[in-house]
């Protein structure tokens, strides 16, 4: 009976460890291609975790990676962090795969006067917050039907700069969507009126300069 159940003991720990094993090789496959994704993005501003309060001029918030820093050394500060925060002007096609290597990314401020840039970004399942800035005061300016919107489903917050907005019905009865900013913008009245009504709980801000 002592013998079975040293078995089964040694049985046990041995899952346990592969398990962990597994999951150790996960983690560092992640962090590798964080890594990678990062070094690729290096001309636009990349943040992590532990800088976005920084970032935010909060002056009470943790600007530490929250690791020893001979961990941090050894392993490097995308085994211990995540990018949570990304702001890339006039992307090429390369970089914009990338950034579905920054698997934690929640905020995204995105700069193109390409329309065709805009469809690549729906990929990026963990987006809470958007910014899609276009031409504001130059020509030709960004027409989109914003018809990748569909793919987000924990958009929180989404700001449109300088775009002519072909139709709302993308985010349209959105059950994530709280936050919808329009600045220098051009739409349909009845659309946006039309949104408003079937999406009550969204705050619309109109901003003309």
């Amino acid at each position: 009976m002592r013998a079975n159940w040293r078995t089964y003991t040694i049985r046990w720990a041995l899952v346990i460890m592969a398990g962990c094993c597994v999951l150790l090789a996960l983690w560092s496959h992640r962090s590798a291609k964080q890594k990678m994704a990062v070094s690729s993005l290096g001309r636009h501003l990349i943040v992590y975790d532990y800088q976005k309060a920084m970032f935010q001029s909060d002056l009470l918030g943790s600007h530490e990676p929250g690791a020893p820093k001979f961990m941090i050394d050894l392993l490097g500060v995308d085994w211990f962090q995540t990018v949570c925060w990304a702001t890339v002007v006039q992307p090429t096609s390369n970089e914009l795969s990338e950034l579905q290597n920054l698997f934690g990314l929640q905020q995204l401020t995105l700069e193109s006067r390409n329309p065709d840039i805009y469809m690549r970004i729906g990929e990026i399942s963990t987006l809470r917050e958007l910014s899609l800035l276009g031409s504001e005061y130059d020509s030709p300016r960004i027409t989109h039907d914003l018809s990748f919107l569909k793919k987000f489903r924990r958009l929180e917050s989404l700001e449109l700069r300088g775009i002519d907005v072909l139709s709302f019905s993308p985010i349209t009865g959105s059950g994530s969507l709280r936050q919808l900013d329009l600045i220098n913008c051009t739409y349909s009245k009845s659309q946006l009126d039309d949104l408003a009504t079937q999406t009550p709980n969204l705050d619309i801000k109109e901003i003309f300069k």
